[in-house]
């Protein structure tokens, strides 16, 4: 018959519901950013489409989806950057550096994927493609890449596509055998 507890009974569902009211609006306003960025990338509005995906994941980092997605993009933007320079010259100083920090986001988005979403294959293969596009740029990429897309494989050991992307680094390495024993793999996996 005391009014205490109901008192923080209600107190208690009170910061329940504003607890999960709280998350679920940021959940909402992320997703709506994220959707909108692909809408400015269709109308070829690459700024505001970045700056729409680096919200989304200000707003809410527990997707992985989103460091998925902003990984490749900004893997994307670099390869344009670099090939926007003029073959047989150096690029600017200024260049040089948002290429760079570019492929650090890129790198640093599809680890975070991975962290938030461990189990998941496709985190693994997406970091495994990052740093197999990085093989002769950055040091060590090759056995990332590797590492990577082992773990994807052990995740996913039915998807014949990790073992042929895994020949294909192999391939890239010129490590002719191993390559050769990934696609047969894939065959007898299929």
């Amino acid at each position: 018959e005391s009014p205490i507890l109901p008192g923080i009974v209600f107190i208690l569902v009170i910061l329940f519901v504003s607890f999960i009211g709280f998350y679920t609006y940021k959940f909402a306003i992320s997703d709506f950013a994220f959707a909108e960025s692909f809408k400015q990338a269709r109308q070829n509005n690459a700024q505001r489409s970045y700056q729409l995906q680096s919200q989304a994941i200000s707003d809410f980092p527990q997707r992985a989806d989103y460091h998925r997605v902003f990984s490749q993009v900004n893997l994307s933007l670099a390869n344009s950057l670099s090939q926007s320079v003029q073959p047989g010259s150096s690029p600017s100083g200024e260049t040089r550096q948002n290429i760079t920090t570019l492929l650090q986001q890129g790198i640093n988005s599809a680890r975070n994927a991975v962290i938030l979403a461990p189990l998941a294959s496709i985190n693994w293969q997406n970091l495994a493609q990052i740093y197999r596009s990085l093989i002769n740029v950055g040091k060590d990429a090759e056995n990332f890449a590797i590492s990577s897309m082992n773990r994807a494989i052990t995740l996913d050991p039915y998807n014949p596509q990790l073992y042929i992307q895994l020949g294909g680094i192999y391939y890239q390495l010129k490590r002719f055998d191993l390559a050769q024993n990934q696609f047969m793999t894939k065959t007898l996996k299929s």
